[in-house]
């Protein structure tokens, strides 16, 4: 289940929504086609459009690949400045996903190789879903105990602690501790295949996997 949607969540995910309709409708793409493109479904990405729901770190960066834009034109609104081969970000807006919130870290910079973002994850929550796509992550653990599986294994992970891996893997997490986990994601763009949504992270509890620790 995901986390009660904030008033201040809720005009956010209007203002990124009405971003992405425009960005679409400036492509001369149509919900079909961009959904088409991404691997979303239609239903959703109007529904995402309109507001009603969050879109997670998933969704933006592979709406902003399909769409040709980078991720700071969909969260913040802002084009990266022309020419710049450096970046540097200050503060920033607050997203919600399903089961944690992130925002971006320095989305400004041109023909950048990598997204890297900050998750929180509030006390016994995590990802709804397990995904699979295209690229490299790397994953630091700023506070708290994070539980990932990858694949059919699970490891347990608490502060200064890293995991790096193909994200073609299925891969998903869950804070498993009472306090707040934040997390350091970075990640390479996806380039030519759309992110799958492989499952329901409900039988995250009753799988029992092989587990590193």
């Amino acid at each position: 289940m995901g986390l009660p949607r904030k008033q201040d969540d809720v005009a956010i995910a209007a203002t990124v929504g009405g971003r992405i309709r425009a960005a679409r409708e400036a492509a001369g793409l149509t919900l079909k086609a961009l959904a088409e493109r991404t691997g979303l479904s239609q239903p959703f990405l109007s529904r995402l459009e309109r507001g009603h729901v969050s879109a997670s770190i998933a969704n933006i960066l592979e709406i902003a690949r399909a769409l040709g834009l980078g991720v700071a034109a969909l969260l913040e609104g802002e084009a990266p400045a022309a020419g710049r081969a450096w970046s540097v970000h200050r503060g920033g807006s607050e997203f919600s996903g399903d089961g944690y919130s992130f925002h971006a870290l320095a989305p400004e910079l041109r023909r950048r190789q990598m997204d890297a973002f900050v998750l929180t994850f509030p006390p016994h929550h995590g990802l709804e879903l397990t995904v699979a796509h295209e690229g490299e992550e790397l994953l630091y653990v700023l506070d708290g105990r994070l539980q990932f599986r990858f694949g059919d294994e699970e490891v347990l992970l608490g502060p200064g602690d890293a995991v790096q891996f193909d994200s073609s893997l299925p891969h998903t997490a869950r804070n498993v501790g009472a306090k707040p986990a934040r997390l350091l994601m970075v990640t390479t763009p996806a380039r030519a295949q759309p992110l799958g949504w492989l499952a329901s992270n409900a039988h995250f509890a009753n799988h029992k996997p092989g587990r590193k620790q």
